[in-house]
């Protein structure tokens, strides 16, 4: 399969994800766990991992998302926290 049609696949399932979520707060390794890595492997030759990328200085934590209805919309926008949940 084209990469490019990967990437969209994945960029396809991380919008679906968000927007379909019934979480108001969850983090980015549950959405990849819950949403994005099985639609991705199923529909490519690909499976998408999430983990720490070896020897990047990472120090840990996570992405989390915190959705929330914004004023006269019928959609929701999400604030993206840093793990310290600033």
């Amino acid at each position: 399969m084209p990469i490019r049609l990967t990437i969209f696949v994945f960029c396809f399932s991380k919008i679906q994800a968000l927007k379909n979520t019934e979480r108001d707060v969850f983090t980015a390794e549950e959405m990849h766990t819950l949403y994005i890595r099985e639609h991705v492997a199923g529909r490519t030759e690909q499976t998408p991992e999430y983990k720490v990328i070896r020897n990047s200085g990472h120090d840990g934590g996570d992405f989390v998302f915190v959705k929330r209805k914004q004023k006269n919309a019928s959609f929701y926008e999400f604030d993206e926290l840093d793990n310290a949940g600033k």
